[in-house]
């Protein structure tokens, strides 16, 4: 049975990135068909980004889906998981901007997203994502 597995980075990183570049051979090294998602983080919000990796991952599925995100990267895997139903999804550095974080995040991290991303967070739920 093929085993895909989708590699998605954390916010502005690509998969060439020297944090990722080992995860393809190693992977494939162990009977995995290895899909590097590339995501257009610049003028997008969270929303885009799972829309973006949802058309990625409907076209690139194989038997057996895993996936694998970093960060925003895993928030993307988080939100797109109910719909898209991979058989595992590993959660690494799982960013803590959902909706029920957004009250505790410090005043450099409101900067650094502005308005638009933060109003779009909103609408991500943690709890309800999971089912609760």
């Amino acid at each position: 049975m093929k085993k895909t597995i989708f590699i998605i980075p954390g916010y502005g990183h690509t998969a060439n990135d020297r944090w990722h570049k080992w995860m393809a051979p190693f992977f494939k090294s162990k009977g995995f068909i290895v899909k590097e998602v590339s995501i257009q983080w610049m003028y997008r919000v969270m929303s885009d980004y799972v829309e973006q990796f949802q058309d990625f991952y409907l076209k690139n599925k194989g038997e057996k889906n895993y996936i694998l995100g970093f960060s925003f990267g895993a928030m993307i895997a988080f939100l797109s998981a109910p719909t898209l139903k991979p058989n595992k999804l590993f959660l690494c550095s799982l960013s803590p901007y959902f909706k029920e974080d957004l009250k505790n995040i410090d005043d450099a991290s409101r900067k650094f997203f502005g308005v638009r991303q933060l109003k779009d967070l909103e609408n991500h739920s943690a709890t309800k994502t999971v089912g609760y």
